[in-house]
């Protein structure tokens, strides 16, 4: 759905700008905005880096992200560097050993916030932008049977750091506009998963880095 409403918007931005495709000259040197949205976002397989004393990193089975939604902006100026902000979140959904040895599920909603500083490197028939971005993630976690990660609905994560870096590569469609995909590596902090009362553990670790897909448009102007 949200490729279609893309495309369209894509094509219509070329009528009005009378643009033809895959023009034989970069963007011209101006200023330019960029509108992306989320596509998905897949979880490495690595454990938790370098966990504190007498903590463990979470024994997570079969994740999977079932919804992703947001957007992302970015402003870049005539000398081809640029700022942006991303507001996403996704929701995933996992399964975990619970105590007792059975299998529990658990709903677990983050939410990231980024800021961005990019390169833009404009070429013949592609625009290239390279970017990093630094902000903090907010995570709900939800245990919905089994008894929770060793414990029980687990107190919110606010304010982990995520830092990212990105390509975004785009074809023009003439001199003002361009579709394009963004590859995002994502690193989320590690943070404790502790239960209401302020147990004191030892606590499982959160696992959330992983990779970002996104598509937009771009408006050169």
């Amino acid at each position: 759905m949200r490729k279609s409403i893309l495309l369209l918007a894509a094509m219509a931005a070329c009528m009005g700008f009378g643009c033809g495709a895959f023009e034989s000259e970069a963007f011209a040197a101006g200023w330019s905005l960029t509108l992306d949205t989320p596509l998905s976002f897949t979880f490495s397989n690595a454990n938790a880096s370098s966990p504190a004393p007498g903590n463990s990193a979470a024994t997570w089975q079969n994740r999977t992200t079932t919804d992703v939604s947001g957007s992302k902006v970015l402003l870049i100026a005539p000398f081809h560097v640029g700022v942006g902000y991303e507001d996403y979140s996704f929701v995933q959904k996992l399964d975990y050993p619970s105590q007792g040895g059975g299998v529990g599920t658990a709903r677990i909603s983050t939410n990231i916030r980024i800021y961005d500083l990019v390169v833009d490197v404009p070429m013949e028939y592609l625009n290239l932008t390279l970017g990093y971005g630094q902000g903090t993630a907010n995570t709900d976690i939800e245990a919905v049977s089994g008894g929770g990660v060793g414990q029980s609905n687990p107190n919110p994560i606010r304010d982990a750091k995520v830092t990212q870096t990105f390509v975004v590569v785009g074809i023009p469609l003439g001199a003002r506009v361009d579709i394009h995909l963004g590859y995002h590596w994502v690193t989320i902090e590690d943070n404790d998963i502790v239960s209401p009362g302020n147990n004191p553990g030892p606590h499982d670790q959160t696992q959330q880095s992983g990779q970002m897909l996104s598509a937009g448009l771009r408006l050169n102007f």
